[in-house]
């Protein structure tokens, strides 16, 4: 289900483009031309007349259709809502795969295929913000 998403760059310059792939960790934006590494802010209504929300998140991928997106600085309210959207709209439940590696080749690679089997992945390059991260959620399988 595609829906809109306002996305904001840190310079203040914003552009609207359609959301895909929500998953509790992230976003692809359709119609995006974002650049990798940039940190924006995603303004968006969740599916089936959710709450607002607001969310800060990194580029992580571009290609001529998009931009992928990972949600960062996220408090536990907001993912909880944001995966409960996600939890809503699937018909069968998708596994949350954390990817933690340093090479971002190998780990595009692994978050393409974990993507392309139905499941959501979030890439984390650093082992410290692996830790972090699972302070405050538990993913269901985690890759090294």
């Amino acid at each position: 289900m595609a829906f809109d998403v306002r996305v904001t760059e840190a310079s203040g310059k914003s552009w609207l483009g359609e959301a895909e792939d929500l998953s509790p960790f992230g976003m692809r934006v359709r119609n995006g031309h974002g650049r990798r590494d940039s940190v924006v802010r995603l303004d968006f209504d969740l599916p089936r007349g959710g709450p607002h929300v607001a969310m800060k998140a990194l580029a992580v991928r571009t290609d001529p259709d998009g931009v992928a997106f990972a949600f960062v600085d996220v408090d536990r309210t907001e993912f909880c809502l944001v995966r409960q959207a996600v939890d809503d709209l699937l018909l069968r439940r998708k596994l949350w795969i954390m990817i933690i590696e340093d090479d971002r080749e190998v780990a595009s690679f692994l978050a393409d295929y974990a993507e392309r089997e139905g499941h959501a992945a979030l890439i984390i390059a650093r082992a410290e913000d692996a830790l972090a991260y699972l302070s405050h959620d538990r993913p269901d399988a985690i890759l090294l």
